[in-house]
C-alpha cells in the first residue's frame, strides 16, 4: 500500500471509525488501552512533525544537494 492511500484510508475510514467508537464505547477501554492509544497517537504526531520538517528542508535545499534527504529510517539512528 502506498503512503497516499494509507493516509487517505486512515483519515477517511479507520480514523473516523475509531473516533466514533471512542465516543460511543470508549468508556469500556481499560486504562492501559487508553495509555497505549495515547502513546501511539503521540508517536504518529511526532512522525508528522518530523516529516513536515524534512519536507521543508527538502524544499529549501537545491536539487543538486537532495540525495538521501528523507530516505533513512529516523528510528534507526542513521
Amino acid at each position: 500500500m502506498d503512503i497516499h492511500r494509507a493516509v487517505t484510508e486512515f483519515v477517511s475510514q479507520s480514523g473516523r471509525n475509531l473516533f466514533h467508537l471512542l465516543r460511543s464505547e470508549g468508556i469500556m477501554l481499560s486504562e492501559s488501552e487508553l495509555i497505549a492509544l495515547g502513546v501511539q497517537l503521540q508517536v504518529l504526531e511526532n512522525e508528522v512533525a518530523i516529516t513536515r520538517m524534512l519536507k521543508k528542508k527538502l524544499q529549501s535545499t537545491p536539487p543538486s544537494h537532495r540525495s538521501g534527504v528523507g530516505t533513512t529510517d529516523r528510528r534507526s539512528g542513521d
